[in-house]
């Protein structure tokens, strides 16, 4: 009985969970758009907001800066995850 009930039970708990973020986002958009500029700004400096995610959020620059010795693990352990992540 539980495996002819499992598919129905897992639709339902995904349709619950998407009706909540549903509603959450709604809440957010109406609050993005409520303050000053609009919802969705114009994207500006693209090239220089592309160049600070590579260098540190890929690379890890920002991390490696204060302690390098630290900042080399936390590099390590990050891309680590991100190859096993990849590998899944």
């Amino acid at each position: 009985m539980y495996f002819t009930l499992k598919p129905f039970l897992v639709l339902l708990a995904l349709g619950v969970s998407l009706g909540y973020f549903a509603y959450k986002a709604k809440i957010l958009l109406g609050l993005m758009s409520s303050v000053a500029g609009g919802a969705f700004p114009k994207p500006d400096r693209v090239p220089e907001r592309l160049k600070a995610f590579f260098l540190d959020v890929i690379w890890q620059r920002s991390v490696r800066r204060h302690k390098p010795l630290v900042g080399l693990a936390h590099t390590g352990i990050f891309w680590g995850f991100v190859i096993i992540t990849l590998g899944t």
